[in-house]
């Protein structure tokens, strides 16, 4: 079974919003989302930045992978899930899907557990004055 997953990266004095994908062994990403996240920005990400993530993804691996997201407010709205609903016909995992996984398994969210933190090692590796400066 072949799955995406999402998650944020934050840091205590600077706050970014970043999505990666992983496919089996391959990623996609990062994106760096705009702006603080809500609904609407990750509804707006979900149908159209999402699609041009995926586009060199084979369609077979496409029409059997599974997409996962956390628990987080702004993907558990009605919107998102009907969105969703529709390129993962009971293929998506996450709040509200016919598919309820366990929060904070590291089986079922690898890039919580293994991607993220090499991500903040390197992202705490320098002092960052900006978010520009940070996410170029």
């Amino acid at each position: 079974m072949q799955a995406i997953t999402s998650s944020v990266l934050t840091s205590s004095s600077l706050s970014i919003n970043v999505w990666c994908g992983m496919i089996d062994d391959t990623l996609t990403g990062p994106v760096i989302l705009d702006d603080r996240m809500t609904r609407q920005n990750y509804l707006d990400f979900l149908q159209n930045e999402l699609p041009k993530q995926l586009e060199d993804v084979p369609l077979t691996t496409r029409i059997a992978m599974y997409f996962q997201h956390d628990g987080a407010p702004s993907h558990y709205t009605r919107n998102v899930m009907q969105h969703l609903n529709n390129p993962f016909p009971s293929r998506w995992i996450g709040r509200g899907s016919t598919i309820n996984w366990p929060p904070r398994s590291p089986d079922l969210t690898p890039l919580d557990f293994c991607l993220w933190g090499l991500m903040k090692k390197c992202v705490c590796v320098c002092v960052c004055v900006c978010v520009c400066v940070c996410v170029h």
